[in-house]
């Protein structure tokens, strides 16, 4: 692909999100963690790829059962942080596609500071490979 039609994608996708999330009735903005630096959850012993986060709670694939209304210590993982995050994690449900939706129970204001954190962080990355385009 060329330049512009790298770039023509990413706008199509950042309009996509932007407006998923406009019509997104949450409290919390959400955003899709990147390949390059994934957020990860650790639940039950196992470590999880982040699919999207919020302040409110998140989303993923584990390959393995989960049964709504469980609730379980869980840790989250962000990228060029030294200690990971822990919340109590309480499963709403587990689609057809075998995603899991979950939210956070009772997050301590540090934790929600650096989730939100975390997202600032995250739309600017978005809004500014959009602005400027891929890094060759």
């Amino acid at each position: 692909m060329v330049f512009e039609e790298i770039n023509a994608a990413r706008r199509a996708e950042l309009d996509r999100l932007l407006a998923e999330n406009e019509l997104d009735r949450r409290e919390f903005p959400r955003v899709f963690p990147s390949a390059q630096n994934p957020v990860r959850l650790e639940l039950e012993g196992q470590i999880y790829a982040v699919r999207d986060l919020s302040g409110g709670g998140l989303s993923f694939f584990p390959g393995t059962l989960f049964y709504p209304g469980w609730i379980h210590p869980g840790r989250i993982i962000l990228p060029d942080r030294e200690k990971p995050l822990a919340v109590n994690i309480l499963i709403i449900e587990m689609d057809s596609r075998n995603m899991v939706r979950v939210r956070f129970e009772e997050p301590d204001s540090a934790f929600l500071d650096a989730i939100g954190s975390y997202v600032r962080q995250r739309q600017k990355e978005l809004l500014d490979m959009t602005v400027s385009g891929p890094a060759f």
